[in-house]
């Protein structure tokens, strides 16, 4: 957790945002780490207990749920700070906690399947198409203008690049392509 507090006061910290926001927003940031890891844990237990066996339930749950506490105190500070003026609390807040549900729907999969990441290279074959599909989508992304139709071939070039890989696989390709369109 103290990895989290220090990252987040210095994303902060150094893209011009006063001291004490930076530190209000990290605690925030924490706390929702916090939170999402208890939350995770407890749905977690809940759908064992009722023999729902689900992950996607308490993954999306936690996503939700976990991110309020950190959109609320980091709003809360721009706003007390007057970073922000209180006309605009509604749609920071809202926009605070859709980036951070998102996140997390993005991320938790793939965290909590990192001991898996060796069946990404189990089979040579699978691997080499995964990968020539990720780089066409990269390819195209960068070669054709935002709107261009071509950029409908990222549909089936995802699906290339997803074929024939277990849950990892997966998830490892949702991450790059968020990592790409986050860098757009």
């Amino acid at each position: 957790m103290i990895a989290i507090f220090i990252s987040a006061l210095l994303a902060n910290y150094l893209s011009s945002t006063p001291l004490l926001a930076s530190l209000l927003i990290a605690i925030g940031n924490t706390l929702e780490a916090y939170l999402g890891a208890w939350l995770y844990k407890k749905i977690s237990d809940l759908n064992q207990k009722f023999l729902f066996q689900n992950e996607l339930l308490s993954i999306t749950l936690t996503s939700l749920l976990a991110p309020i506490s950190s959109a609320s105190i980091g709003t809360l500070a721009l706003v007390a700070l007057k970073i922000t003026p209180w006309a605009a609390y509604s749609a920071a807040w809202t926009t605070w906690w859709i980036g951070d549900v998102l996140g997390a729907l993005v991320f938790i999969p793939i965290i909590l399947n990192i001991k898996n990441w060796r069946e990404l290279f189990l089979n040579k074959k699978k691997l080499v198409i995964s990968t020539v599909g990720i780089l066409s989508i990269i390819c195209i992304v960068f070669i054709f203008p935002i709107g261009h139709p071509f950029l409908f071939l990222l549909f089936p070039t995802l699906l290339i690049s997803i074929y024939g890989q277990r849950v990892f696989g997966v998830y490892f390709t949702v991450v790059a392509m968020s990592c790409i369109s986050i860098w757009l």
